[in-house]
C-alpha cells in the first residue's frame, strides 16, 4: 500500500510538471470585458486554428530518429572492380553508394590486379569521392631469336628492350627481319613467371617484289633541265639489283649498280635525251643466287624550244596607256609564229615603273603598273594567251586593262636553219582609252645548230579595229618585230612597234635568266616611246615565269 501510494504521487507530480512547461496545451478563456475590433478578433481566429491541441490523455507524435547518410563515389583503373564495404559486396565501380556517418573498411578487388584495403571516414552528411588504381599481376617475356638482330613488335610497336615486363595475359608477337620469313606467335604471360617463346626464321626467296618506272614517256622541252626518269622498287631479300639503259642502236646509255643488304628497297635516276630506249632490271639474291630479269620500254620527246623571254605579250603598250604615248607595263616582246608545245603552260608577273621625259618630277616614276600573264599550249599547235594589269599613277586614277590572243602555227620547216608561219587574232580593253580586235600573221625565222642554242627574228603585221576610239580613225594597222639570242639559261631580245602612220615608235630591250635546276626564270627590260624626241616616255621593270 506504501508503494502504490507512492506511484500515485510520482504520476501526480509529472502531470503538474508537464502542465507547467506548456507541452500541454490549455484553452485559452477570454474575459468578457475585453474589446476587439472585428479585423483582430478575426486574426486571433485565425492564430487559434493553427495550432494543434492534445490532452492529457492523447498519444504524442512519433520522434523520427532515422540518420542522415552521406554518399560515396567509388572510380577504379581499371573500370568493373568489386567494392566491398565492411565485408559486404555492394557493387562494382564506378559505383555510387550512401552511407551514414562513421568508419568503414574498403575493398576493391579484380581478377588479375593486386586488392587494394583501405579505411574511410563518414562525416558531417558530406559527399565524397574515392579513386583506386589498381595494380595488375605481372610476369616477364624473354623470347630466343635467330637471327639475334631480328626485330620484335607486339600490337605493331617495335620492342627494342628484353625482359619484357607486362600484366597478367594473352599476347601477341611478330618477328621480322629483311630477308627471312616473318613468324608470330600468341603467348601467355603468368603471374610471377617468365615466358621465353623462340623465334627461329627461314630465309625467304629472293625475288623483285615492286618495279616501277616513272614516266614511261618523257618530253623534253629546251632550255628545261632534261627529264629525268625514276626506276625504284623492293626485293624480298639480300641481293644485287642492276640497271642498264641502252638506246634504240642498242648502245650502252647509262647503268647503276645498288646493292641491298639492310633495307628491301631501292631507288635510281636517270637523265635522257630524245630517243628510245630499253631499261633492263636485273637482280640477284644474296644466300641463293636466285635471278630476275625484267625490261621496260621509254622514249623522249623533244618539244620545240621555249623561249624564256617575252613573246609579244598582246598586253604590251596597252597597260600605261597608248594613246598618252606610255609604253606597257610588260616588255613589247618579240613575235614569235612557233606555238608552245600542246600542254604547257607559261604563267608571269611582271612589275614596272616609267615617267616622262621633261616633266617636273621626271626622276620619279609617275606610273607603276602590274600584269598577270598566262599562255598554254594546246592540242593541234594551238596557243592561248591571257593577260590582266593593274597600274597606278601618280595624282591621276588608276586603271586597268586585259587582253587576249589565240594563234596558229599554220607551216614550218628547215633543219639547223627554221621557219615558221602562224596566224593570230587578238583583242584588247582598257576603259577610257582605245579598245579593239585585231588579226594578222606572224613570220620567225631561227637559227638552232644546237638544242640548247637559238637565234632568230620574229615579224607581225596587224590590222585593228577599235570599237573605242577618241577620234574618227576606226582602223589601225601596226608592225611589231623584233630579234632574239637564246644560249642556255640565258636569254636577249631587242623588239620595237609603230603604228602606220609612224606617229610613234616603242622599243624595248630585254634580259632573261632561267633560275638553275628550276623551270622558273626572271626578266628584265627597260623600254621607251620616241615620238617628236628620242625618248618621251622611259619604263623599266622585272617579270617573273614559271613554265610547267
Amino acid at each position: 500500500m506504501k508503494i502504490h501510494s507512492f506511484a500515485v504521487a510520482a504520476i501526480v507530480l509529472v502531470l503538474s510538471l508537464l502542465s507547467n512547461s506548456g507541452c500541454v496545451s490549455q484553452p485559452t478563456i477570454q474575459s468578457a470585458s475585453t474589446t476587439e475590433s472585428g479585423e483582430a478578433a478575426e486574426e486571433s481566429q485565425a492564430q487559434r486554428s493553427q495550432v494543434e491541441k492534445y490532452g492529457r490523455s492523447e498519444a504524442l507524435p512519433p520522434l523520427n530518429l532515422e540518420p542522415k547518410t552521406g554518399e560515396v563515389i567509388f572510380s577504379t583503373v581499371p573500370p568493373g572492380a568489386e567494392v566491398v564495404i565492411n565485408g559486404r559486396l555492394v557493387g562494382r565501380s564506378p559505383l555510387r553508394y550512401g552511407l551514414s556517418d562513421g568508419s568503414y573498411n574498403v575493398r576493391v578487388q579484380k581478377e588479375r590486379y593486386h586488392p587494394n584495403n583501405f579505411y574511410l571516414d563518414i562525416q558531417n552528411d558530406n559527399l565524397a569521392a574515392v579513386q583506386v588504381e589498381l595494380e595488375p599481376f605481372t610476369g616477364q617475356i624473354i623470347p630466343r631469336i635467330h637471327p639475334h638482330d631480328a626485330e620484335v613488335f607486339l600490337r605493331g610497336v617495335l620492342i627494342e628492350k628484353f625482359p619484357l615486363e607486362l600484366p597478367v595475359g594473352t599476347y601477341s608477337l611478330q618477328v621480322k627481319r629483311f630477308g627471312y620469313q616473318p613468324l608470330s606467335s600468341t603467348i601467355e604471360v603468368k603471374r610471377n613467371e617468365t615466358a621465353r617463346p623462340q623465334f627461329i626464321l627461314e630465309p625467304a626467296p629472293f625475288d623483285l617484289e615492286t618495279v616501277s618506272l616513272q614516266p614511261q614517256r618523257l618530253r623534253h622541252v629546251p632550255p628545261l633541265t632534261e627529264p629525268r626518269l625514276r626506276l625504284s622498287g623492293t626485293v624480298s631479300a639480300p641481293g644485287t639489283v642492276e640497271v642498264e639503259i641502252r638506246d634504240s642502236s642498242d648502245l650502252l646509255v647509262d647503268s647503276k649498280q645498288i646493292i641491298l643488304n639492310a633495307e628491301p628497297d631501292f631507288e635510281a635516276v636517270f637523265q635522257l635525251s630524245q630517243g628510245k630506249y630499253t631499261v633492263t632490271v636485273r637482280a640477284e639474291g644474296k644466300e641463293k643466287r636466285e635471278t630476275v630479269l625484267l625490261e621496260k620500254q621509254v622514249e623522249v620527246e623533244r618539244e620545240n624550244t621555249v623561249a624564256i623571254f617575252s613573246t609579244g605579250s598582246p598586253a604590251a603598250g596597252l597597260l600605261a596607256g597608248e594613246p598618252a604615248g606610255a609604253p606597257a607595263g610588260a616588255p613589247l616582246g618579240v613575235p614569235r609564229a612557233q606555238s608552245l608545245p600542246s600542254g604547257v603552260l607559261q604563267s608571269g608577273l611582271n612589275f614596272s615603273g616609267g615617267g616622262s621625259v621633261g616633266s617636273s618630277a621626271a626622276q620619279i616614276p609617275e606610273r607603276f603598273a602590274a600584269q598577270l600573264s598566262l599562255a598554254a599550249g594546246l592540242p593541234y599547235a594551238v596557243e592561248l594567251q591571257g593577260s590582266a594589269g593593274f597600274f597606278i599613277q601618280r595624282e591621276e586614277n588608276s586603271d586597268w586593262a586585259g587582253t587576249a590572243q589565240i594563234k596558229k602555227e599554220i607551216a614550218s620547216g628547215g633543219n639547223s636553219l627554221e621557219w615558221a608561219g602562224a596566224l593570230q587574232l587578238l583583242g584588247e580593253y582598257q576603259p577610257g582609252f582605245d579598245s579593239g580586235i585585231g588579226a594578222g600573221p606572224v613570220l620567225e625565222l631561227r637559227y638552232a645548230p644546237e638544242p640548247e642554242y637559238l637565234l632568230g627574228i620574229g615579224f607581225s603585221p596587224t590590222v585593228h579595229w577599235m570599237f573605242q576610239v577618241e577620234n574618227e580613225r576606226r582602223w589601225r594597222g601596226r608592225l611589231q618585230g623584233g630579234i632574239f639570242a637564246q644560249r642556255g639559261r640565258w636569254a636577249y631580245t631587242f623588239s620595237s612597234k609603230t603604228d602606220t602612220d609612224f606617229e610613234q615608235l616603242w622599243y624595248a630591250f630585254e634580259i632573261s635568266r632561267l633560275i638553275f635546276g628550276t623551270s622558273m626564270h626572271i626578266n628584265f627590260y627597260a623600254g621607251a616611246v620616241a615620238g617628236n624626241k628620242i625618248i618621251d616616255y622611259y619604263t623599266g621593270g622585272v617579270g617573273f615565269y614559271y613554265i610547267r
